[in-house]
């Protein structure tokens, strides 16, 4: 069985097999409010952005204005973060201890060693960003009502 996290979303549109999802606010969420969340809350707040709007593929199932909960895999986002942090780190690194070793008796070893770690770094993230998988959530509909959105709860099985 594996683990998900889990969080509401609104649907508010579609188009050729793809729902377009407003999630709830960071702050609508019980653990950001308690400071132990994903971080979603600090990084909204950074980015100005307080109900991130995403376009993910879906089946026909759910129309516009439908309350979903969206679940990904922590596996998943463990090897992402993984692939977007830690090889951009790691090539940071190799690049400065390589230039720094190449260019020991220069006066530009340490500017060259800034550079070649910056762009060792970009040039790590780019690949990661093509290697990452695209992510392929658990949606589930909710029945609630519209204006009480704690009233969500996964519908029945029948």
């Amino acid at each position: 069985m594996t683990s998900r996290i889990w969080q509401k979303a609104r649907v508010t549109g579609s188009r050729a097999g793809y729902l377009t999802l407003q999630f709830a606010s960071p702050e609508a969420c019980r653990r950001c409010r308690q400071g132990r969340g994903c971080g979603g809350g600090l990084f909204g707040a950074w980015l100005g952005s307080s109900a991130p709007i995403v376009e993910v593929a879906a089946g026909d199932s759910v129309r516009v204005g439908d309350w979903v909960r969206v679940g990904f895999d922590t596996t998943f986002l463990v090897r992402a973060a993984l692939r977007v942090y830690g090889l951009p780190l790691v090539a940071f690194l190799l690049g400065a201890g390589l230039a720094h070793h190449m260019l020991a008796d220069s006066t530009w070893r340490d500017p060259a060693a800034l550079g070649a770690a910056l762009l060792a770094s970009a040039v790590a993230w780019w690949l990661a960003g093509l290697a990452c998988p695209t992510a392929r959530p658990a949606i589930e509909h909710l029945s609630c009502e519209a204006v009480d959105t704690t009233s969500c709860r996964s519908p029945d099985p029948q």
